[in-house]
């Protein structure tokens, strides 16, 4: 990666270690490193955002705006978020091939009845170096959401993901 992003013209300050660099380890951690690393620097950082490599879709304006959010000093964390586009009171699960309801009062009831629910969109985090360097999560009290358009973000986990981004891609190059 660092390779690539050198022959594409980017600056490479530092490598991240061993230790960092598993599928095990948090954001939170590989932040704090990052955050130590300009501090030996005497570069002190006041806010930080995490952008995620598979954040394809994301544009200046939405980190813009979404830093207006947290340099008002009110959040210590703005995440990047979507609306589900349905009911999540409906939701079932699948075990040994049976459908077991999560809620089956809600199931009956009149969708339009319900409340929004977000998802954290896999996009990107903005926190203050003093709320990463804490030992809380991400989403706390403190915290509030960026909302995303449907369109403008795919959370790249499997394959299929990978071939739905490249379709959204080929179809609004607007991006």
């Amino acid at each position: 990666i660092k390779k690539i992003a050198e022959n594409s013209g980017a600056k490479v300050y530092f490598k991240r270690p061993m230790n960092l660099s598993t599928d095990k380890v948090t954001t939170q951690k590989v932040i704090v490193h990052c955050l130590d690393w300009f501090k030996k620097k005497n570069i002190l950082i006041n806010n930080v955002c995490c952008i995620y490599p598979t954040a394809i879709f994301t544009n200046a304006n939405d980190l813009k705006n979404s830093f207006n959010l947290i340099k008002n000093k009110k959040w210590s964390f703005v995440i990047a978020s979507k609306k589900y586009s349905t009911q999540i009171e409906r939701a079932f699960r699948i075990i040994n091939n049976k459908l077991l309801l999560v809620d089956k009062k809600k199931f009956l009831m009149n969708s339009q009845n319900f409340k929004d629910f977000y998802y954290d969109a896999g996009q990107f985090y903005w926190g203050t170096a003093k709320s990463w360097y804490a030992k809380n999560t991400i989403l706390n009290n403190n915290s509030t959401i960026y909302e995303l358009k449907k369109y403008q973000s795919i959370d790249i986990n499997t394959h299929d993901d990978w071939k739905l981004a490249l379709r959204l891609y080929k179809f609004n190059k607007d991006f």
